[in-house]
């Protein structure tokens, strides 16, 4: 978590005056926290948007909306699919919060935004895709086949959008070997996806947000 003593720049896009008031409220209790006004201008981005899809959006589409490109994305929403998560951990975006989530973890999720970090909120992760939980994937808990500490490196440079080549050149690995500890972290997670590993590894505390 960032020092309360950094200030955070944090834009608000919704077209619900109801939500931007709540959100605004919830804020206020972090005087760290600087609220942007969306008709600033183009001034200095802010550090973090928070961005509400509804009614801005169709959730008939594959990813979300588009907020300013220089700033990071955190997404307000009750409904997280496959495709939104996977559309948000390419696009390099912060990620996903829960519109139920208490004020301080809201302000915490911002904090960690900021910090480079990508959040989810559990409840959105456990809900992404209920029907495909492999059945080889072991009870929540310590895992049968604990990953080994270069796995885990793996993992956690998954989580930060990095490709194979930029894993493999910060571990100063080959992509072959790169790709082999991926299969290896798969098979222990009991994931399909690179998505779905970042997801069960938010979930089980190896990835910490």
């Amino acid at each position: 978590m960032l020092q309360a003593t950094r200030r955070i720049s944090v834009l608000i896009i919704t077209q619900s005056a109801e939500i931007r008031a709540r959100l605004r409220a919830d804020l206020a209790a972090a005087p760290h926290l600087e609220l942007r006004e969306e008709s600033a201008g183009s001034g200095t981005p802010p550090d973090v948007v928070i961005l509400d899809p509804e009614p801005l959006a169709d959730f008939s589409s594959p990813g979300p909306p588009h907020a300013p490109a220089s700033a990071r994305t955190l997404i307000l929403t009750d409904r997280l699919s496959e495709e939104w998560a996977g559309e948000l951990l390419s696009s390099r975006a912060a990620g996903a919060i829960a519109r139920s989530a208490q004020p301080a973890e809201l302000i915490a999720a911002i904090e960690s935004v900021a910090a480079g970090l990508i959040v989810f909120s559990p409840g959105l992760l456990a809900g992404t895709e209920p029907q495909r939980v492999p059945a080889r994937k072991p009870p929540s808990g310590e895992l049968h086949d604990p990953l080994t500490p270069r796995e885990m490196d793996v993992l956690r440079m998954l989580s930060d959008g990095l490709s194979n080549k930029e894993v493999a050149r910060r571990l100063h690995i080959s992509e072959h070997t790169v790709k082999y500890h991926l299969s290896s972290v798969f098979g222990k997670l009991g994931a399909s996806s690179r998505t779905e590993a970042v997801m069960v590894g938010i979930q089980r505390g190896i990835i910490l947000i």
